[in-house]
């Protein structure tokens, strides 16, 4: 699962040599920005965006939040008619509210939004109350950004901040094993880095 955006500046370029080596293996995520949630802009954005990953194709695109200005209605036709050129399998959205994400899903008559990419670590926990339960109920996946924390989270020289960037560390030595190709399974990887998990947090 590799996610990026547009907003992210220079995000996509370093992704692009791991796109090309290993496109199949990847569960590849993007993200237009409200700006742009136009049309001829969400259209634009995308194809710029694969140019710039050096792929003809993105596993999900997303609109990356939602402002006044933008027209929900064409933003969500703009995502639908990618689909249908076969630029992204499916479509979501990111930092969407509960009454926001009914809408989305009240619009996408052609193609579901398939998930909601929302804030959510052991410090912000704010999804659980409501946002989760109804993703759930709708059958939207919840992809957790930051999840290691962001911010003030967690706080310094406490055992679970050196505990999260341990196991941080833990995971990126495994993602990078099973990238290379020295194992296809990421429980190896991680066995093979040393490190015991889970980890404690407290």
């Amino acid at each position: 699962h590799a996610a990026t955006a547009e907003l992210y500046t220079g995000a996509e370029s370093i992704l692009a040599p791991i796109v090309r080596d290993h496109r199949d293996a990847l569960f590849l995520v993007s993200k237009v920005l409200p700006e742009h949630a136009t049309s001829a802009g969400i259209a634009r954005a995308c194809e710029q965006g694969l140019a710039r990953l050096g792929t003809d194709r993105l596993d999900v695109y997303l609109l990356h939040w939602l402002t006044e200005e933008v027209s929900l209605p064409e933003a969500i036709g703009a995502l639908e008619k990618l689909v249908d050129q076969g630029k992204t399998r499916f479509i979501g959205v990111s930092n969407f509210e509960p009454h926001e994400l009914d809408e989305a899903r009240r619009l996408a008559t052609r193609h579901p939004i398939v998930c909601n990419q929302v804030l959510h670590h052991l410090g912000d926990r704010g999804i659980e109350n409501e946002l989760l339960p109804r993703c759930a109920a709708v059958n939207v996946a919840v992809v957790g950004y930051s999840p290691f924390g962001s911010g003030e989270f967690p706080p310094d020289g406490q055992r679970a901040r050196r505990n999260l960037l341990g196991l941080l560390a833990v995971s990126l030595l495994a993602c990078t094993r099973v990238a290379r190709g020295r194992t296809n399974r990421l429980d190896s990887a991680v066995s093979a880095t040393g490190a015991s998990m889970p980890f404690s947090l407290l």
